[in-house]
């Protein structure tokens, strides 16, 4: 076999092996978010991992890096931020950073999203004090 050859298959295989685990990571990070009457959730696999209700949360709007390729690349992408009242609040500090019983999530800013919250009267905050 030559060196030409050998270096086609292992480069090949290598190349399939990380298109395989981008394509898996991607399906497990993939989220997606449901609008009801009364409150918003986010949900991965079918299953929610946070909601808010429109009648106990504030949001803003941010320009936040965000990370694709799993930190290869960043840029800024602009985003709607909700937060539950009555907890303590810290302020989302990078994109794609929805989490279980974190008492707040986000959403890519989107105008159908942002009429929803003001069709809802959901307050915007932009100078109340988090927590850094």
């Amino acid at each position: 076999m030559s060196i030409s050859l050998t270096f086609g298959i292992i480069f090949s295989t290598v190349t399939g092996i990380c298109a395989i685990v981008c394509v898996i990571c991607g399906f497990f990070n993939m989220q997606s978010y449901v609008v009801t009457n009364e409150k918003i959730a986010i949900y991965r696999f079918g299953k929610e991992i946070e909601s808010i209700n429109f009648s106990n949360c504030f949001f803003e709007i941010m320009e936040l890096p965000t990370f694709f390729s799993h930190s290869v690349a960043v840029v800024k992408e602009k985003w709607i931020c909700l937060y539950k009242r009555d907890e303590s609040y810290k302020r989302f500090k990078v994109g794609c950073a929805n989490k279980k019983n974190s008492n707040r999530i986000q959403i890519l800013y989107s105008d159908d999203v942002l009429n929803i919250l003001k069709n809802r009267k959901v307050r915007q905050i932009d100078d109340l004090k988090y927590d850094k």
